[in-house]
């Protein structure tokens, strides 16, 4: 869980530097607890639980707004590239830590 973790916040880095300028939501997965609260998601509004619609309602309510979409492990991304943003995963960072698995979460 640690490494997976610290994987996971490189992966919150790229974002922030490379995406500089941008504003940052993150959605926790709808089978997530309370892992969020162990990533480091400095500069990103984290979107309630309660406001628990399903990524593709969210991306398509915000299409126009919308300038990427990131994801470690939720088959969503594949939702907003068929909406025609740009998605991308973080499926390789993090599967030597979780195992190949990972691609069908």
């Amino acid at each position: 869980r640690t490494e997976f973790i610290n994987q996971t916040n490189l992966c919150l880095n790229y974002i922030r530097r490379e995406c500089r300028g941008s504003k940052f939501y993150y959605k926790p997965h709808p089978n997530e607890t309370d892992e969020f609260t162990h990533l480091d998601l400095t500069g990103f509004e984290v979107i309630p639980k309660t406001e628990n619609e399903v990524a593709e309602v969210f991306f398509w309510q915000h299409l126009a707004e919308i300038k990427h979409v990131f994801s470690v492990a939720s088959t969503s991304v594949w939702s907003a590239y068929n909406l025609g943003l740009n998605a991308y995963t973080f499926v390789r960072p993090v599967e030597a830590v979780v195992g190949k698995d990972i691609g069908s979460a």
